[in-house]
């Protein structure tokens, strides 16, 4: 691709992303909007002050804490089942595919309501709850990745590290796992927003009591009527999913570029 090509991908990709957040930036910075003029009568502060009374940096917090620990359970748990499903290492593969891609066809609101009960009774803590179902609901999403990456991957790399001394623990450290980086950072990147970006399930079965960013949000949406507000805690969710995109991007570009 030429570089005036993959000027006009990046401007494009630019405005993929800016267009849709531009009437959420002129609602964030709006003291006075009224009637069906183009842009605000008055610009101002008022919303961000009112998200920092709301609580929105504590929420934001408890988001990047949840999508992180989510991450940390399906990634590697994804490693594992993209590695077998990807080199056919099972005899019948059909019925762990179907267990472990099953939540990418439930609705999580649905699967939030019938376990919120199971999860009262047996007394687990909200968020060890919430945590647990929603690495449930990403890990269809780093199988695929990873086993999309390891269909890539050539099974003799471990097998001549063995031949060359190395343990089975060592040739997947050493030899596998850093071919496969680029795919372990995109499985990455899609659980940590599953968690980030979660509603219903940490709603449901956190009881009200887990305060992240997209229940702000939901609440001041649903109830208060300030669209400053709620444009602003918009934003300042999407911001650091936006940031992570934009890292993982360039992550991948460059194990890429390095690994052809």
């Amino acid at each position: 691709m030429s570089r005036a090509s993959r000027s006009v991908l990046w401007a494009l990709l630019v405005l993929w992303l800016i267009i849709p957040l531009t009437p959420l930036v002129l609602w964030a910075f709006a003291s006075r909007w009224a009637g069906a003029t183009p842009l605000p009568q008055e610009v101002g502060l008022r919303g961000w002050q009112e998200a920092l009374d709301a609580g929105v940096v504590a929420a934001l917090v408890r988001s990047g804490v949840l999508g992180a620990v989510v991450a940390l359970i399906a990634t590697p748990l994804g490693v594992m089942a993209g590695r077998a499903l990807g080199w056919r290492l099972l005899r019948r593969p059909a019925v762990p595919s179907l267990v472990l891609l099953a939540p990418l066809v439930l609705a999580p609101f649905a699967v939030a309501m019938g376990l919120d009960v199971v999860i009262l009774r047996l007394g687990i803590p909200e968020e060890v709850a919430v945590v647990l179902v929603l690495s449930v609901f990403a890990l269809p999403y780093t199988t695929i990745t990873m086993r999309a990456t390891y269909l890539g991957l050539d099974p003799e790399l471990e097998a001549q590290a063995r031949v060359l001394g190395a343990s089975e623990g060592q040739a997947r450290r050493r030899v596998t796992l850093p071919a496969a980086t680029a795919g372990l950072v995109t499985a990455t990147g899609l659980a940590f927003l599953v968690g980030w970006s979660d509603y219903a399930v940490t709603l449901l079965i956190g009881g009200g009591q887990i305060i992240t960013a997209p229940m702000l949000i939901g609440s001041s949406a649903a109830g208060s009527g300030n669209d400053a507000l709620t444009a602003t805690l918009a934003i300042s969710s999407s911001l650091p999913p936006l940031v992570a995109l934009a890292v993982f991007t360039h992550v991948v570009s460059r194990r890429r570029r390095a690994h052809p």
